[in-house]
C-alpha cells in the first residue's frame, strides 16, 4: 500500500502529528512576508490548506484555508490569516490559529468544530496598530499563545 504522502514536500508544509501515533496535519501556506504560494502542479491551485493523513499515511481529508477556492474543495469562510501554529490536544482535536487570533478546532477526521477568538478584540485593536499572534503551543487539554506585544 502506497502512502499518500509520498510526493509531500515538507520544506513547504507546517506538519504536526496526534499524540500516540494519531493523524497527521499538514499546513500548506504562503511563507512569512509573502501572500501568494508557488503551486506545485498537478492542478495545485497555490492556495493555503490543510490536510489530515492517518498514521499510515492514507489522506482523510483536505480543506481549503482560502476565502474562495476555485478547485472546489471545501472551503473556511473567512480562514484567510496566515496560520501561525496548529497542535493536537489528547481528545485529537486539531487548534489552528491564525495571526488576527482566530482559531479553528477540528476533529480527526477534518470536520470543524468551532471557532473563537484566542485573544480578546479589545487587544487586537485596529489594523497595523493590532497585536498579532507570533507563536502557540498546543499541549494536553490547553493552549498557551505568545502575542506580538510578548504578552501571554
Amino acid at each position: 500500500m502506497d502512502t499518500e504522502w509520498r510526493e509531500l514536500d515538507l520544506t513547504a508544509h507546517d506538519v504536526c502529528g496526534a499524540p500516540y501515533g494519531g493523524a497527521v496535519a499538514v499546513v500548506r501556506q504562503p511563507l512569512r512576508g509573502s501572500t501568494t504560494l508557488v503551486p506545485l502542479g498537478g492542478g495545485d491551485t497555490g492556495t493555503a490548506r490543510l490536510t489530515i493523513f492517518n498514521s499510515a499515511g492514507c489522506k482523510i481529508q483536505e480543506l481549503s484555508l482560502a476565502r474562495d477556492d476555485p478547485s472546489g474543495r471545501r472551503s473556511l469562510a473567512g480562514a484567510d490569516q496566515r496560520i501561525v501554529g496548529l497542535g493536537w490536544t489528547d481528545r485529537e482535536e486539531l487548534l489552528l490559529v491564525s495571526e488576527d487570533g482566530g482559531a479553528r478546532l477540528f476533529d480527526v477526521r477534518g470536520t470543524l468544530i468551532g471557532a473563537f477568538p484566542m485573544l480578546p478584540p479589545a487587544v487586537l485593536g485596529d489594523g497595523a496598530d493590532g497585536i498579532a499572534v507570533r507563536e502557540i503551543h498546543v499541549w494536553g487539554d490547553g493552549v498557551l499563545v505568545l502575542a506580538s506585544s510578548m504578552s501571554m
